[in-house]
């Protein structure tokens, strides 16, 4: 098992042997943005990227141990930075509603999108020693 899901989906990408892949959805996004800057190789012309129902978002909290480091809460809460995140990165903001600027890729507003939480450790550990451990 990959350690990590970015080296899994840049193998997708390259090998182009089509089929499913679940992935982050700013994996694909941040692809898309790199390879119109030439950085990455060229893949697939069209993606279909298919959003289960209910679907998770992750969440990145943080947490301000300092009074000056609170203004990096502020900061990620502006708008401008929010829509950097989104324009290069993929990240988007769960509370804001930024336009599409992805080429060949239709995602969804954040609205439109039924979400819920991720499961706890108790039921991830389940899932992890079936999968890697044939215990299920």
């Amino acid at each position: 098992m990959r350690k990590g899901s970015d080296s899994a989906f840049e193998q997708w990408v390259i090998q182009q042997t089509g089929g499913l892949l679940a992935g982050y959805e700013n994996q694909l996004l941040q692809w898309i943005t790199t390879r119109n800057q030439g950085v990455v190789p060229d893949g697939p012309e069209e993606f279909v990227t298919i959003y289960p129902e209910p679907t998770i978002f992750n969440d990145h909290p943080i947490l301000a141990l300092t009074e000056p480091a609170g203004r990096l809460i502020e900061a990620m809460q502006d708008d401008a930075i929010q829509q950097i995140a989104w324009q290069r990165y993929g990240f988007r903001s769960g509370t804001r509603v930024l336009e599409q600027v992805f080429d060949g890729v239709t995602v969804p507003p954040t609205r439109d999108l039924k979400k819920t939480q991720a499961p706890g450790y108790e039921v991830t550990k389940l899932l992890l020693d079936c999968f890697v451990d044939n215990r299920c």
